[in-house]
C-alpha cells in the first residue's frame, strides 16, 4: 500500500539555514548563518523534558518536521520557525520508501534561548 503525503498538513513555513564562512574587514573568517531555503512543513512536538545541569534548570523541546522529499538537508543546518531557532539533530529521508516525504528531527535547547 502506497502512503501518500497530505499536503494540507504542511501548514508551517520554516527557514532552513546553513553556516557559511565569511571574512570580515580585518581578514578574519567568521561563521555566519545564511538562509538555505524556505519550505512548508508539518510539525509535531515529540516531548518536552526538563533536566538539571550544573545546578541550573534547562528545558529542551524536540520537534519532528515533515516536509516534501528532499535530499539536500543535513544535520549541520538549523531551522528558524516563527523566530525560534532549532538545531537539526537527524534527517530521516523517505521513511515510507516512496520518495514523498522527509522527516527532520530538531531540538530547541538551552543554547538557543
Amino acid at each position: 500500500m502506497v502512503r501518500l503525503m497530505n499536503p494540507a498538513k504542511l501548514n508551517s513555513r520554516i527557514i532552513i539555514q546553513q553556516k557559511t564562512s565569511q571574512t570580515d574587514g580585518e581578514g578574519i573568517a567568521k561563521g555566519v548563518w545564511m538562509d538555505f531555503t524556505t519550505i512548508w512543513a508539518g510539525k509535531k512536538p515529540l516531548n518536552g523534558r526538563e533536566f538539571f545541569a550544573a545546578g541550573a534548570e534547562n528545558a529542551e523541546k524536540v520537534v519532528r518536521y515533515e516536509v516534501r522529499y528532499r535530499t539536500d538537508i543535513r544535520t549541520d543546518m538549523r531551522i528558524i520557525d516563527q523566530g525560534r531557532v532549532l538545531d537539526i539533530t537527524s534527517v530521516q529521508e523517505d521513511p515510507y520508501e516512496n520518495r514523498t516525504r522527509t522527516h527532520i528531527m530538531a531540538k530547541e535547547g538551552p543554547l538557543n534561548a
